[in-house]
């Protein structure tokens, strides 16, 4: 509607689960977004984040989880986009 190509989500944390279940649970949750992404043409973004950030919740932390992740989801409109900075306190 607005002919923005591309829209970044940060998936949920989880505290206290295995990448198994944090992929199941995230992939149910953006399957929401699919039909609109479909209809308008808009990629959907996941973006990774820093343990400092995170503590002990699992988030996609590595591009290679983000990548995994990607090929789980198996959608042509979801990529990835990374954060470059990180907390350095």
């Amino acid at each position: 509607m607005l002919g923005i190509p591309n829209a970044v989500i940060h998936t949920g944390w989880l505290d206290g689960v295995e990448k198994e279940q944090y992929y199941r649970d995230n992939l149910e949750f953006l399957r929401s977004f699919f039909p609109a992404m479909e209809k308008y043409g808009v990629n959907l973004l996941i973006e990774n984040s820093t343990r400092a950030n995170m503590g002990t919740k699992y988030f996609f932390y590595e591009g290679r989880d983000m990548m995994e992740f990607l090929e789980y989801a198996n959608h042509p409109l979801l990529h990835a986009c990374s954060t470059a900075w990180a907390n350095t306190r």
